[in-house]
């Protein structure tokens, strides 16, 4: 046995052992004995001449040493030597020869056997044979629609989502082959395979400047790119697996994925701060076994398609209700007053034989001028339209069988003097029906204040798999909400955790929903921005209770560090450590 080269200061490992033994395996890309003829019986020259006299070997293979961290391997196997290497990936082991030291005439493949406990045929030898006909794994990823994060401009260049799946195996950022998300934290990257598919497994080309960025970075199958509650996890990119990369000259990383693990989407998400740099992204399966069509929304479930028609019409034809999850309705944009319309003034527009939800629709899209309401008759279906609010009529009048929907970015100017209305600080009008009753109809809780029945403030953490990590929710005035993701830092998470009493701060601020979307939408708190001694997070600066930008998946989370008593109770006087095992080849 050769000797085993460490490649980084730590006591993390490379398995590199160098057989002495003449014979090869596989097509003895690594062999490393000291066979030096051909089966010619011709003797070989050494790599160096060959080199010099430029008669085929590439540059890239003659890059026989590597040196990280102060530490060499050999990548190719082939240097200043005679012997017989595979270093292109040819069928087996080879070597130039020549008529004399100086002069390199040809090559040829080298007298080696294959090693005694493998064969040359493909049939099983310690398996029954197969009863059907194995699926072949298709090339699924290239050239399909893809996303990430954010986008590194560097060297006079944007590193494209779309680099990772066009084609191009070099494996190196500054031949403009790589995509790269800026350096920022839990970094991601994404591609649509166009319909559902078996994922047996996901080829990573890493990048061969910096291979060990890589690492830490997790891979996922799911159905729904913007709920990461459909995504289970293939695997995850470690520390070893992206050292063993530097061995390889074209620093592909293969991830397997468990059995039956099928999506849509395949997603890589680096689960710390750095860049996310992918050369490129091959996505191997086959089809779905019960593959939705191209018109088709796949359940949650997974056993259940239905067309995308159907998707948000308001009646769950999923079994699991999630064609009904995440849906915007059109009508949720108005403020409704039932019983009530808009005095001695005419319509501009009138629908007939229309569903509240429709007449929303043609408010906000289909209209040649701009419609700020509509009123609804429920008995006939019927819809007018305005380009007025209450605020240009002086209120509103009783009109049984009317509804009066507003729509809230174009309400504001409540009435003086009418005490039907209250004006929110944000310029809005709302019925004074919708004070304190625990919604937040003013969206930043004003009209939910001087109730007298809730409590003010309170935080937990939700959907974690230990009492001290999860995603991020307070109660303000009765009603709970997420904490949205942006500018979401360590020292937010240092406040969060202190505040829930684990004294030694945060591990982990967490982003994109880690933890799951709960609510699906509800943020109350955005923008947050803790200097890290603040005793409450609600004494950060952010941008105002119920005020936000942000959607369903951006959710924040921490990771709390435990104190020693917290660890005995919570894994029984368990000490958890993390701990290094050291691999020997043996």
């Amino acid at each position: 046995m050769g000797p085993v080269k460490n490649n980084s200061p730590d006591d993390s490992r490379i398995e590199m052992c160098l057989t002495e033994a003449d014979c090869y395996s596989g097509n003895g890309r690594e062999y490393r004995g000291y066979v030096s003829t051909t089966e010619d019986g011709m003797m070989c020259a050494n790599w160096m001449v060959a080199k010099e006299h430029a008669v085929g070997v590439t540059e890239t293979q003659y890059r026989t040493e590597q040196y990280i961290y102060d530490f060499h391997f050999f990548v190719t196997g082939i240097g200043d030597h005679n012997y017989c290497r595979n270093p292109d990936d040819d069928i087996k082991p080879w070597c130039y020869y020549g008529n004399s030291e100086d002069v390199v005439a040809s090559w040829s493949y080298c007298d080696i056997p294959l090693c005694s406990d493998e064969s040359v045929t493909t049939e099983p030898t310690s398996q029954a044979a197969p009863t059907s006909t194995p699926i072949t794994s298709t090339l699924l990823s290239e050239g399909k629609e893809v996303s990430q994060s954010t986008t590194l401009n560097k060297f006079g260049f944007a590193g494209e989502a779309s680099l990772a799946v066009d084609g191009n195996l070099e494996p190196r950022y500054r031949q403009r082959s790589c995509s790269s998300t800026e350096r920022e934290l839990d970094g991601w990257w994404a591609v649509d395979l166009g319909g559902i598919h078996n994922v047996e497994y996901v080829e990573v080309v890493n990048e061969f400047d910096n291979p060990l960025r890589i690492r830490r970075t997790e891979v996922s199958v799911g159905m729904v790119l913007t709920d990461l509650s459909t995504f289970e996890v293939c695997g995850v990119i470690k520390k070893n697996e992206a050292q063993k990369s530097i061995l390889d000259p074209t620093r592909t990383i293969r991830v397997d994925c468990p059995q039956d693990l099928h999506g849509r989407y395949v997603r890589l998400q680096m689960k710390r701060r750095d860049f996310l740099t992918l050369c490129e992204i091959r996505v191997w399966g086959t089809e779905a076994s019960v593959p939705c069509g191209p018109r088709q929304f796949m359940c949650h479930s997974q056993d259940e398609c239905i067309s995308d028609t159907f998707l948000c019409d308001r009646e769950e034809d999923c079994s699991d209700g999630s064609d009904e999850e995440s849906c915007v309705y059109p009508e949720k944009l108005f403020s409704e007053f039932e019983d009530r319309a808009l005095p001695n003034v005419a319509p501009l527009a009138m629908y007939r034989n229309r569903l509240v939800e429709d007449c929303a629709k043609i408010c906000l899209y289909d209209l040649n001028f701009t419609c700020r309401s509509f009123e609804y008759n429920v008995v006939q279906q019927s819809c007018r339209f305005y380009d007025q609010t209450r605020a240009d009529t002086g209120g509103l009048s009783i009109m049984t069988g009317y509804n009066h929907y507003e729509l809230k970015s174009q309400s504001q100017n409540c009435p003086t003097n009418d005490e039907n209305y209250h004006p929110c600080p944000g310029g809005t009008c709302i019925d004074s029906s919708k004070l304190c009753d625990s919604r937040n109809d003013c969206g930043d809780f004003s009209d939910e204040r001087n109730c007298g029945s809730h409590d003010e403030y309170s935080i937990q953490l939700s959907n974690g798999t230990a009492p001290n990590e999860g995603r991020v929710e307070v109660n303000y005035q009765g009603q709970w909400g997420l904490v949205c993701d942006d500018f979401w830092e360590i020292n937010d998470a240092n406040v969060v955790c202190r505040e829930l009493g684990y004294i030694r701060g945060a591990s982990k601020a967490l982003t994109v929903a880690a933890f799951g979307h709960g609510n699906r939408g509800i943020f109350f708190m955005d923008d947050v921005r803790c200097s890290g001694t603040e005793s409450s997070l609600k004494d950060c600066n952010f941008s105002g209770w119920g005020i936000h930008n942000c959607v369903v998946g951006e959710a924040a989370g921490v990771q709390c560090y435990l104190d020693e008593d917290q660890i005995h109770h919570y894994y029984g006087g368990i000490k958890v450590t993390e701990q290094v095992i050291l691999k020997s080849c043996e």
